[in-house]
């Protein structure tokens, strides 16, 4: 096989396997309308840590006071509830379903990722589908579980294309996906 044939099937398995590989941070903004004050969301993948690790999606919130004196950033995800130290009951938990929480997620390191730019209505809408989370939804895996949060918060932003969750059902591929169609 030459070597063109050889590097260019390389790229496609680095590319399916190490989709992070190639993934790129943007900013969108979606403002309809000038206002004090910047707000936006950001759309995020972790970086995993260890091979026993897995993949997490979770959604950073940010806004600026009208003065541009700070900008308040919060970092959640969604999870299953209980107790990631013993493995075999959150790993049943997170598969057959359980209850869910939404967990601080500022300490994560980010692989990949998308802002968005947007007015405070927006804004005030995406946060609305923490609240709506963190008030009793189940975690099942595949179904409501950390993409499906971040999915129902990208519903909040008008004009967003949002990824086919059956094509992207890993996180990363999820927030690439997000990123390549907008």
């Amino acid at each position: 096989m030459n070597r063109y044939i050889k590097n260019l099937l390389f790229m496609a398995l680095a590319v399916g396997v190490y989709p992070n590989l190639f993934a790129e941070n943007k900013v969108l903004d979606k403002r309809v309308r000038s206002e004090s004050g910047e707000y936006g969301i950001t759309f995020a993948a972790r970086k995993k840590g260890t091979p026993n690790d897995f993949d997490h999606a979770f959604v950073i919130f940010y806004f600026s006071d009208p003065n541009g004196h700070r900008t308040v950033r919060k970092a959640v995800g969604f999870y299953p509830a209980g107790d990631v130290s013993k493995v075999d009951k959150f790993e049943y938990k997170a598969i057959f379903g359980g209850e869910g929480v939404i967990v601080n997620d500022s300490s994560e390191s980010i692989a990949t990722e998308i802002t968005v730019i947007v007015n405070k209505d927006v804004f005030e809408k995406a946060t609305s589908v923490k609240t709506d989370f963190e008030s009793g939804k189940s975690y099942w895996l595949g179904w409501r579980d950390c993409v499906s949060f971040v999915g129902s918060v990208a519903e909040k932003v008008p004009d967003l294309n949002i990824p086919n969750r059956i094509l992207n059902i890993t996180p990363a591929a999820y927030i690439i996906e997000m990123s390549a169609s907008n």
